[in-house]
């Protein structure tokens, strides 16, 4: 298993998926939210990262720029058929999830475990998929 731990996520990969942790409850400078958005865009850069799960048991609040950098990286992952999911979100970054409708593009998990298995079998349906059309 792949680890890594950067300035502001560290990040570990399993079976396709990587698992990112959000290092800090909430990032008080603007530049942080830049770096810590390439810091997220090297990890779904990596060839063998099938799937992208940030857990956000250490996050008690959600900014409009961490909502809009989960945006950008979910349709980055889509476009190259991809996937981006949450986990593990407390009441009021989940409340600010949905109020902004991300949930109907981001699926959001209760657990850790519950989302790598459902990212698991969405990498295998896939890979299922594109062996089919190659025949």
């Amino acid at each position: 298993m792949e680890r890594q731990d950067l300035k502001h996520i560290s990040w570990r990969l399993s079976q396709g998926v990587a698992v990112v942790r959000l290092r800090f409850a909430q990032l008080r400078r603007y530049e942080a939210y830049d770096e810590m958005a390439e810091e997220l865009r090297s990890v779904a850069d990596a060839e063998s990262v099938k799937a992208v799960l940030l857990n956000f048991d250490a996050i008690d609040h959600l900014t409009s720029r961490m909502l809009g950098i989960m945006t950008v990286l979910s349709k980055k992952l889509s476009a190259e058929a991809r996937t981006l999911a949450v986990c593990r979100m407390r009441q009021q970054p989940l409340r600010a999830f949905r109020v902004c409708g991300l949930d109907s593009i981001i699926p959001v998990y209760p657990t850790e475990e519950e989302a790598r298995a459902a990212l698991r079998a969405a990498c295998i349906t896939r890979e299922g998929a594109k062996d089919d059309r190659g025949k």
